[in-house]
């Protein structure tokens, strides 16, 4: 019985010595924002971020880029795949426009490179969209004498 507890131990401890090697290679992938921490534009305008995307590996990677924008806005080019050696960096632009529609504040855009060949190989960066306030007033003639008007805008 001792010999099959200290088989057991042994196999048990080799296993997760072979385990946490695999895990100790390091992130592999690395994407952060390298445009200005918030971009101001209005609604119906394009913005430009961008995003280092280094391939930390050991193996050349085939990555897959994804956006996640807020509800209505749209990339003006798809995200497309592209590859990195070992070691290598590249910047990555999403031109992205603003809907017409789209209401003053603070708005968060995803940016993330996932490896095609292993999942676990991915990372995603933030960056932030302020809309600018619209104001617009309308005045119109009604009776002589008098205005009337409408407020309208994007708040």
């Amino acid at each position: 019985m001792k010999c099959f507890l200290r088989r057991l131990f042994l196999t048990s401890l080799l296993t997760l010595l072979t385990a946490s090697s695999a895990f100790a290679q390091g992130p592999g992938v690395e994407v952060f924002l390298v445009s200005p921490p918030i971009t101001e534009a209005g609604p119906g305008e394009i913005v430009n971020l961008s995003f280092r995307v280094g391939n930390y590996g050991e193996t050349e990677e085939l990555f897959q880029e994804e956006l996640r924008l807020p509800d209505g806005w749209r990339p003006v080019m798809p995200p497309r795949d592209f590859t990195l050696a070992p070691g290598q960096e590249t910047t990555r632009i999403a031109t992205i426009q603003i809907p017409r529609t789209a209401r003053a504040g603070d708005y968060e855009l995803y940016y993330s490179a996932t490896s095609r060949r292993d999942y676990a190989l991915s990372d995603e960066a933030v960056g932030r969209v302020a809309v600018r306030p619209v104001y617009a007033l309308d005045l119109r003639n009604g009776r002589p004498g008098a205005r009337t008007g409408t407020c309208r805008g994007n708040i």
